[in-house]
């Protein structure tokens, strides 16, 4: 403003006034006339912003039917250059391979597997980085398909005149999708040829009206939502009508005296280690003799009584001899142990296939473990004598895959004498009387309790009397605290439950006897009990 009033103000010499106007327009950035302008400054471009890499697109965790095309894309942003990288459980992947390849540019990057089978399955992350920084993204990638074939080699078992019960595992991998159904196929030496069966849910089937003088074999393929996989491995061939199976055959029984003038590898060779308990340690023996297979159980005993102990463990298994009965066939005692030499048993312990996923329990498989279980029990108490340690993990099964059993540990088991009374204080909380808990006379009910504890446990998958603790266990025991009313019963006769609750009576003297369990309902129910799987023991998480 200043410069506007001094070009207006009147100068002495006329040829200065255009001078000064000429002046004052230029300074003002117009001249006189306003034709001529001045061009600004050029404005400088910014610098591209120095951008880590952005993830734009990443898929979703994928499930793709085997033999199918993968392509996991990303699509990315940030200042260049980005490298790309893919990794599979966080190893890089070596572009090159047959089955997977890599395509890269500026602003994506694409993994493509030409076609997915189950090796391809797991995670996969993208790792993009550039000079300002790192990103990733990952996704689980699963295979689906048919299942595997069933793992191991049909079993069968419980043979009869004309009927077998098949057992066999589940597949090693279902597929990423929950096994529906078994598929069953059958073959015979008249009929050469594989045929369907019969479909079914468990992983054990009873075989009905098959024929005499005729070889069969079976093979089992499982099924999804994707399809039915490949069959299992065959069957031993198998005939039915030979032999009738409620015989079986005779133990070999022998009154043992414990050895003191040789020791137990002059007889024995010792193998591999089968087991370590409280006692000691379970060895594989085989006899040099014979080259018969036994179990050596390695007992210390450092003290004068606990070689009686053993002493009366071992004479307590000579009044013993029974079917349903682990049998001890040899003795030596040492310096600071005692080796029993018992049976062989290589079924594994019922307990573990109560929490078995893979085998099935059914109803009327429980009522066969149970008339086994109260066979041996009633020969135990004919010889007047109790168990006083029944549970599922002294319960042996003889094969993996059959339903015979055999009963063992006798270490806590006593003589009831015929004058007095016997009173204890051991055994297991879960699996304990109340009159054991307090310290009041026992019986051979005391072992009725015990029986029904464990078909509880075997129907349902559950332990009755089982608390956070053994006090609170204990305490469940003694007020005889327990119910029907989990789910996992609702599918069980009420004959079975009736069972039970006639065996878990606080007052002993009410409880059933064996001779009346065999006289039950339910137990003689047999063929017809329900055959829907019962549920299984889970294990608590520790």
């Amino acid at each position: 403003m200043l410069l506007l009033r001094s070009a207006e103000r009147p100068c002495c010499r006329g040829d200065s006034w255009s001078c000064q106007s000429d002046v004052t327009g230029l300074i003002l950035g117009f001249c006189v006339s306003g034709e001529a302008r001045i061009k600004k400054p050029t404005t400088k471009t910014p610098p591209k912003q120095a951008l880590p890499p952005q993830i734009l697109q990443f898929p979703e965790d994928m499930k793709i039917l085997a033999g199918e095309k993968v392509e996991i894309l990303c699509k990315f942003s940030g200042a260049p250059p980005i490298s790309c990288t893919w990794l599979k459980f966080r190893k890089p992947i070596q572009e090159g391979s047959s089955d997977i390849s890599i395509e890269s540019c500026d602003s994506s990057s694409k993994l493509t597997i030409s076609s997915g089978q189950q090796e391809h399955c797991g995670c996969y992350t993208i790792e993009l980085r550039n000079s300002y920084g790192l990103r990733q993204a990952a996704l689980n990638l699963t295979i689906v398909d048919k299942p595997d074939p069933p793992a191991k080699v049909p079993a069968a078992s419980d043979i009869r005149r004309a009927s077998l019960t098949l057992s066999w595992y589940g597949p090693t991998y279902d597929g990423g999708s929950a096994v529906q159904s078994y598929n069953l196929e059958i073959w015979d030496s008249v009929e050469p040829q594989w045929k369907h069966l019969v479909s079914c849910n468990s992983t054990s089937y009873n075989v009905q009206n098959l024929l005499p003088e005729r070889q069969y074999k079976f093979r089992v393929r499982a099924e999804n939502i994707y399809g039915v996989g490949e069959p299992s491995a065959e069957s031993e061939p198998v005939t039915v009508g030979l032999v009738d199976d409620d015989s079986e055959k005779e133990p070999d029984y022998r009154d043992v005296t414990i050895r003191t003038d040789v020791k137990v590898k002059e007889l024995y060779d010792v193998e591999e280690r089968l087991g370590t308990g409280k006692f000691g340690q379970v060895f594989k023996l085989v006899e040099k003799a014979t080259k018969k297979v036994w179990a050596g159980k390695f007992i210390k005993a450092y003290s004068a009584k606990e070689k009686e102990n053993v002493r009366q463990e071992i004479g307590i298994m000579n009044s013993l001899h029974h079917p349903k009965l682990v049998q001890c066939i040899d003795a030596f005692e040492g310096k600071s142990d005692i080796v029993m030499v018992l049976e062989m048993i290589s079924g594994g312990e019922l307990f573990e296939r109560i929490i078995d996923e893979d085998f099935e329990l059914t109803e009327r498989e429980v009522i066969k473990y149970m008339l086994q279980i109260i066979d041996g029990v009633n020969f135990i108490h004919k010889q007047g004598i109790v168990h006083l340690d029944l549970k599922p993990e002294n319960i042996m099964c003889v094969n993996k895959m059959g339903s015979k059993i055999k009963l063992i540990d006798f270490g806590l088991a006593r003589r009831l004498e015929s004058a007095g009374t016997l009173k204890v204080l051991f055994g297991t909380p879960e699996f304990v009387a109340p009159e054991v808990i307090n310290y009041e006379a026992i019986s051979y009910p005391t072992d009725m309790w015990s029986i029904g504890v464990i078909c509880y446990i075997l129907l349902s998958g559950l332990s009755p009397f089982m608390g956070d603790n053994d006090n609170e266990t204990l305490s469940n025991v003694t007020s005889a605290t327990w119910d029907f009313e989990d789910e996992a019963f609702d599918e069980i006769s009420d004959t079975a439950k009736d069972f039970i609750t006639n065996l878990l009576k606080k007052d002993m003297k009410a409880r059933l006897t064996c001779a009346q369990c065999f006289e039950h309902t339910w137990l003689k129910s047999g063929k017809t009990a329900p055959i829907k799987a019962c549920e299984k023991l889970v294990m608590p998480v520790l």
